[in-house]
């Protein structure tokens, strides 16, 4: 069962969407999570989810909820029993508004929740169960969400600024021209950008570039998808799918992971 619910008004470009989730199991089940430009925050209604392995990352264990940090490459998970949960899918931009800890923190990371936001503890997790249906604890993390972005200080503009070329891009923009177009140097820029984002603008767009050419795999060859998104060659393609997913394009296409694009029921430029 997937339940999904769009981002508030308010929370958009903060909150990419929602959704609530419940899969029953009779077995064990262990599934490969490509890389993803958006930020999980999940809140478990049930069995704790087993992180057996991060290629970029740090976090490994049971985990019940917890948010993932950018994680610029591929994660493997297992669970017994089911899951059952409601996921919040945050832009980059949005978790450094909402969390109490700084992007580069949780960067490459799979942390409790309440380590970043420590409001989420305290019942929380009980109180939203206790609302009866999707829709009331929706609008309770809406609530919540909205509370917490009317004490935030706002983004750094400059950063800000950046990260909507990126993703208005597809991830193909000159990250050199970018940082020419503010007036600081390469090092400032960087530095401030993984302060707030959590890796810097070349990862960043390395990411989202991934993201795009992946969804695009489904529909045009391996060829024409590393002509479109600037792949240098189908080698350069091939590597960089291998870093961020672990997988070929074509193991990739046939394995049809699942990304938080396809829970939310959309594509990347309808999150921006």
């Amino acid at each position: 069962m997937l339940v999904r619910h769009p981002a508030h008004p308010a929370l958009r470009g903060i909150v990419a969407g929602m959704v609530g989730y419940r899969e029953d199991t009779t077995g064990r089940v262990v599934r490969r999570q490509p890389a993803g430009s958006l930020i999980p925050l999940v809140v478990s209604f049930g069995p704790r989810l087993e992180i057996l392995d991060l290629s970029h990352g740090i976090g490994v264990g049971l985990k019940e909820s917890f948010v993932v940090g950018v994680m610029p490459g591929h994660a493997t998970t297992a669970f017994t029993g089911g899951q059952h949960c409601l996921q919040v899918y945050l832009t980059p931009l949005g978790a450094s508004l909402l969390f109490d800890a700084p992007a580069a923190s949780i960067a490459r990371a799979v942390v409790d929740l309440t380590d970043v936001i420590p409001a989420f503890g305290e019942g929380f997790r009980e109180r939203l169960w206790a609302a009866g249906n999707w829709a009331r604890r929706f609008e309770m993390m809406d609530r919540a969400l909205l509370q917490r972005l009317a004490c935030s200080e706002g983004a750094d503009p400059m950063v800000a600024w950046m990260w909507h070329q990126i993703h208005r891009s597809r991830g193909m923009a000159r990250i050199s021209a970018l940082v020419g177009e503010t007036g600081s140097s390469h090092r400032h820029v960087s530095s401030r950008f993984k302060q707030t984002i959590g890796v810097t603008p070349k990862v960043a767009a390395a990411v989202v570039r991934f993201e795009w050419a992946a969804a695009a795999l489904h529909r045009a060859s391996i060829a024409d998808v590393a002509a479109a998104y600037g792949y240098v060659d189908q080698s350069h393609l091939v590597r960089e799918f291998r870093r961020f997913s672990g997988e070929t394009p074509t193991q990739l296409r046939e394995a049809r992971r699942p990304t938080a694009y396809t829970a939310l029921g959309a594509v990347a430029d309808d999150l921006s």
